[in-house]
């Protein structure tokens, strides 16, 4: 059986906790469905452009991109369509898209730039095609978040195996934690209905305590609650999603599909 956690909308959590932007932050802590909301607000046509399009601006890009993107040309080619809703997000997230010009200025008067769990930055002017020199903007925007974002992951990655070294089946060799990409955890195990549901309620909690433990280690509150959606199959083209209420029965279900 393979079990798989996908973490929740990832980086758009690390750089709502990071920027300390009130209207991200509320919004996570609510459970609102940041994406259909901005469909709405930002005038897109479906809650999937809206979350494609948070993602990529909270990484500055720009009305041209957007306009000359596949994905996006359907809903507008027109540069002042996409800069209206830049300009629409930049106002509701204004303490984000503040910190990230703040992040600029320390970069372009020397200043290292330091996040929570210690990482360090530091970027220097570019040389472009014309000899022209500039400041990398979107790496300076970028790295910070993903680096974070890569920290708190191998925070729930050791929080994991910690957990299941605890285990039987463990150390008898029959859960294995065989591929980590990015923002999601893969464990392959006995297909064992019981053993299966266990494991993904401690892959849930691994998520959960990501601020209890960032706080033991770094000495330091996050704001910003964390979580991960499992999921489980016989591979990652066949995956149900992993459910609580549902208890021990789906995964009986599975072994007959």
């Amino acid at each position: 059986m393979l079990l798989k956690i996908d973490a929740s909308s990832l980086e758009w959590r690390t750089y709502a906790e990071l920027s300390g932007d009130p209207v991200a932050i509320e919004e996570i802590v609510n459970g609102v469905n940041t994406h259909s909301v901005n469909q709405e607000r930002f005038n897109l046509p479906t809650r999937l452009i809206a979350k494609t399009f948070l993602f990529r601006w909270i990484y500055r890009g720009s009305a041209w991109a957007y306009a000359n993107d596949p994905d996006f040309m359907p809903t507008s080619s027109d540069p002042d369509f996409w800069q209206n809703v830049i300009d629409l997000a930049n106002n509701k997230y204004s303490t984000l898209y503040k910190f990230q010009n703040e992040l600029i200025r320390k970069v372009e008067n020397g200043e290292k730039i330091v996040i929570p769990s210690g990482r360090e930055y530091e970027f220097k002017l570019k040389e472009g095609k014309n000899g022209e020199f500039y400041w990398p903007i979107k790496d300076i925007v970028n790295y910070p978040n993903q680096g974070f974002a890569a920290d708190l992951m191998i925070i729930a990655r050791i929080s994991l195996r910690n957990r299941l070294r605890k285990l039987e089946e463990y150390k008898q060799g029959k859960i294995k934690i065989f591929n980590t990409i990015h923002d999601d955890i893969e464990l392959d195990l006995d297909n064992n209905p019981e053993l299966c549901y266990n494991i993904c309620i401690i892959m849930e909690n691994v998520f959960r305590d990501i601020r209890t433990n960032f706080k033991k280690l770094y000495g330091k509150d996050l704001k910003v609650p964390f979580a991960g959606e499992v999921s489980f199959g016989k591979d990652l083209l066949n995956l149900t999603k992993f459910s609580r209420e549902a208890g021990v029965e789906q995964f009986y279900e599975n072994q007959n599909n």
